[in-house]
């Protein structure tokens, strides 16, 4: 997926996430709703981790150097896996605290009007937001499911975002819901129980994020799709006898680093491999364009 179109998502979100934060604010001020401010602490967390996947998408373009050889793509990685931690923080565990704290004390809302509108706008917003994520994720997913793509992906900022969206409109719904039954049956602790159950559900979705981004951090290989095509590209010049050894390893989304070792036919001089390496190296960076690394190893590879 382009950089260009990343950003673009994770930007959307970040004004999305903004406006709906500052307005649950000021819902949870006039009506005295846990489950708003629970809300509210969510939006801006939100809205604080697009600002620290749009930090990671910029120093992941940094260019390698001595002490990164291999480049800085995998911050993205790191600035996501943060993003999880931060979304079960702030958000997940605020909110369950603060929920825990209404019920047992519990108190009447008032101006419930303010929830209801900033509810209704929040959700408008929301859905805008997922839209747009959900597009680039049905753009990529071919014949997976959801769950299978976001499991498979290497592409944090879209994941985080999706995630986040879908976890917000689940959220707003599960809002909307507590303060109607808070107002029609007059059980004032329902207002908690529903921020407890928002906070429930941010702790499975970070959960879900950080171990997603602590195996892309730990080191992911390349799909099999992508190792068959280099398999099937190598075997293919003549002068291979045996391919073996393949090892892959993402740097990032659009950047893997590849190795093995080759049996070449005997006959050949050290300039015919040295020319065959280079030619292997321009013909698997031909079908996998992401390929930035290839080191070729040629060994005997005996039974």
């Amino acid at each position: 997926m382009p950089p260009h179109r990343r950003r673009r998502i994770v930007l959307f979100a970040l004004v999305a996430n903004f406006l709906v934060a500052v307005s649950k604010f000021i819902a949870a001020f006039f009506t005295g709703s846990s489950v708003m401010m629970a809300e509210a602490i969510h939006s801006m967390a939100d809205t604080g981790n697009q600002v620290l996947l749009l930090l990671g998408m910029k120093l992941s373009r940094k260019p390698p150097d001595t002490e990164h050889p291999f480049g800085y793509a995998r911050e993205s990685y790191f600035w996501s896996f943060v993003v999880a931690v931060l979304l079960f923080g702030f958000g997940g565990v605020y909110s369950i605290v603060h929920g825990i704290e209404k019920i047992k004390h519990p108190y009447e809302l008032v101006n419930l009007k303010w929830a209801y509108g900033v509810l209704l706008a929040s959700m408008i917003f929301e859905f805008f937001a997922l839209k747009a994520a959900w597009a680039e994720v049905r753009r990529h997913k071919g014949h997976r499911t959801v769950l299978q793509y976001l499991k498979v992906s290497k592409a944090p900022e879209v994941v985080v975002v999706f995630v986040e969206d879908v976890g917000a409109l689940l959220g707003l719904s599960i809002a909307f819901i507590g303060i109607g039954l808070t107002q029609w049956t007059g059980i004032v602790y329902i207002d908690g129980v529903s921020s407890v159950i928002i906070g429930v559900m941010l702790c499975i979705s970070a959960f879900f994020l950080a171990q997603e981004f602590r195996s892309l951090i730990i080191g992911e290989a390349a799909a099999p799709a992508v190792r068959d095509k280099i398999y099937q590209t190598v075997e293919a010049f003549k002068e291979v006898e045996k391919m073996g050894g393949l090892l892959t390893l993402h740097m990032g989304q659009d950047d893997i680093t590849v190795a093995f070792k080759v049996r070449f036919r005997d006959g050949l001089s050290t300039n015919d491999v040295e020319n065959l390496i280079w030619q292997i190296e321009k013909a698997i960076r031909e079908v996998v364009p992401f390929a930035r690394q290839i080191f070729v190893e040629p060994a005997r590879l005996d039974e």
